[in-house]
This record gives structure tokens, sequence and C-alpha cells, in this order.
């Protein structure tokens, strides 16, 4: 009698363990989007580094005029970003100034692309766009 109770009770664990599992990689892929860079300046880019949360994507070397792949991030927040080019860094950080509203509509990430610009006073800026 006490081995079936214990059976029962490894028997219930396994399955608990293995439901929390999938429920860990079902959040996982619903909060996963991609990010790519596009390099609108005169300027060849040394590096991009883009990290949402624990998150972090390298994008290497890009032309002027050139778009990266797709890179995945699985965390949401606020970016910081980090351009290199020449003998200059430029650093992007997003800062969340306020408490953000959650009226229960859909919060994931869509797929974005970076724009990297040179704006008119000869400094470079970004805006995300799908």
């Amino acid at each position: 009698m006490v081995r079936h109770i214990l059976l029962l009770v490894v028997i219930g664990l396994t399955l608990f363990s293995c439901h929390r599992e999938s429920d860990s990689i079902k959040t996982s892929v619903q909060n996963e989007f991609k990010i790519r860079v596009k390099n609108q300046t005169p300027y060849q880019f040394e590096n991009v580094l883009i990290r949402f949360g624990g998150n972090e994507n390298t994008y290497g070397i890009l032309e002027p005029a050139q778009i990266s792949e797709y890179k995945i991030f699985t965390e949401v927040g606020f970016p910081y970003i980090k351009v290199s080019f020449g003998d200059k860094e430029q650093v992007f950080q997003i800062m969340q100034t306020e408490e953000s509203p959650s009226n229960g509509t859909d919060t994931k990430m869509k797929d974005q692309t970076c724009v990297i610009y040179l704006t008119e006073f000869n400094t470079i800026d970004l805006y995300f766009q799908q």
C-alpha cells in the first residue's frame, strides 16, 4: 500500500514538472521577437550591440545602406544600443520614466528594424520601424 502511494506521488511530481517546463517554453516563444539593424549613414559601423534585459546581440560590421540579418531576443524591456564607428561610440539607452500601462492588451513584441541615421546636425540617431 505504501509503495502504491509512493509511486503515485512520484508520477504526480513527474507530470507536474513536465507541465511546468512546457509552460516556460511556451512563455519563451511568446516573448520571442527579432531585430535587425539598417545603417542609413555614410559611415561604416564596426559593430552594433543591442541589449534587452539580459539578452544581447551584436551585429558586426555594417556598411552604409546595409541591413543586417534579424537576431532573436527573448526578453522585452528598454533597449541599450551601442554603435561603434571610426574612433567613436554612440550609446542609446531608453529609460523607463513612469509605470507602463497594463490594460490587458497584447504585449507581444513584433519584429523590428532599428534604423540608424545621420541627423541634420551631423550626429547619429535611431528609430524602430516594423
